[in-house]
């Protein structure tokens, strides 16, 4: 990965498009203590959103412990830089870098909005609303995130007047029930209870993970999943290579577990 970073600095240093003064060193390291961040200290906040409570600081220490010695590999500066020293740290740095760097933009939206249909666009309203809940509202107002509310025709009707006077870049100035119509298109208004439910599942799920019973319960049906999964992948039908003759044998090797897109 390093190697690969550090082609990446070589190549884009040499391309004139690349603007030196303002974007700064291609792949620096506040870019990977973001990155390194993003893996690491944000999960503890995941879990704690999800879970209503944060995990207790030994654990919390020692997951962070882990991904230090992660970014120390990657190249990551240990020793000024250090985003992962303490729980404390991680979360000051991973603020800080936000608030410089999380400049959302019209590309931005564009991105967003692919994410969120790309696994298929009749229910991207309900993944954007239940990514609302996990950005917050002024993160989600300058994506243009729907809400979910609009229940009636005067609520659309409000909603599609409003969504374009809203400024891309502006934060805060959509409240969580206002405009929901942002990406096209109103919602039925069943999408916010559903993603609140399905947070409330989640919940009751990670809280039964802290007991050591159910969690190692949790732990055997997740490896057994994970088992039953790789075999009947490993069982898969191959795609066929380019221009291979009908009904010519792949000669791939299986050897390596028999995954299907080796």
């Amino acid at each position: 990965m390093r190697v690969l970073h550090a082609k990446v600095r070589q190549r884009l240093r040499g391309r004139k498009y690349w603007k030196r003064e303002e974007w700064g060193v291609p792949i620096n390291q506040e870019d990977m203590a973001a990155t390194l961040l993003a893996f690491s200290y944000n999960v503890l906040v995941g879990i704690e959103l999800i879970g209503g409570a944060p995990l207790p600081e030994q654990q919390q220490e020692d997951y962070l412990a882990l991904w230090r010695y992660i970014g120390w590999l990657l190249g990551v500066d240990s020793t000024a830089l250090d985003p992962c020293r303490d729980a404390g740290r991680a979360k000051a740095m991973l603020e800080s870098i936000v608030m410089h760097l999380l400049e959302p933009d019209k590309h931005s939206v564009a991105v967003a909005h692919h994410l969120l249909k790309a696994p298929g666009a009749s229910a991207w309203g309900y993944r954007a609303v239940l990514c609302r809940r996990f950005l917050g509202d002024p993160l989600s107002d300058a994506l243009r995130l729907p809400t979910g509310c609009c229940a009636s025709e005067a609520a659309t009707a409000e909603c599609s007047s409003s969504a374009s006077e809203v400024d891309i870049g502006s934060t805060g100035s959509v409240s969580r029930y206002g405009c929901c119509c942002f990406g096209g298109g109103c919602l039925g208004g069943w999408e916010w209870p559903v993603s609140a439910a399905q947070l409330w599942t989640l919940r009751m799920y990670t809280s039964l993970g802290r007991w050591r019973p159910t969690r190692r319960l949790l732990c055997w049906m997740h490896g057994h999943g994970l088992t039953l999964f790789h075999g009947k992948w490993s069982l898969a039908p191959r795609p066929k290579r380019a221009g291979a003759a009908a009904g010519q044998r792949d000669d791939r090797s299986t050897s390596l577990g028999g995954f299907p897109f080796e």
